[in-house]
């Protein structure tokens, strides 16, 4: 994605469009999960890219699931979201394509609870 492009359009495998959209919006999509591998974007409706290949979305982990099948790739972001909705069971083992380090759904889930949360609000008097 070049740095001075703010539109973009999204296309699902069947066919549907959404956009445009702002690389910030797609990258939010990728951590929760609202796009996958396969997905395709384009900022001139011609051209399309697969969203796994944009750096930004930061789509570099792919899992292998017990049964053998490998899952990916997508942001490590969405691994709880993978995991409450089934796709990915805890003792699933993930690996980053660049860097091949390996971690496992549940290593992912800790962390992600353990991870400081925003202060609440204190209520005024």
């Amino acid at each position: 994605m070049s740095p001075k492009q703010t539109d973009w359009y999204l296309r699902k495998p069947d066919g549907a469009e959404y956009g445009p959209v702002t690389t910030s919006e797609l990258q939010r999509w990728a951590a929760q999960c609202r796009i996958v591998a396969g997905n395709g974007v384009s900022a001139d409706r011609e051209n399309w890219l697969h969203v796994e290949d944009i750096p930004e979305l930061e789509m570099d982990w792919m899992a292998q699931r017990p049964d053998g099948r490998e899952y990916g790739p997508f942001n490590i972001t969405a691994t709880r979201e993978l995991f409450e909705h089934d796709v990915l069971p805890e003792d699933a083992i993930l690996t980053h394509r660049t860097t091949h380090k390996t971690v496992t759904v549940q290593q992912v889930l800790n962390e992600d609870s353990q991870a400081p949360t925003e202060p609440k609000a204190t209520p005024r008097p």
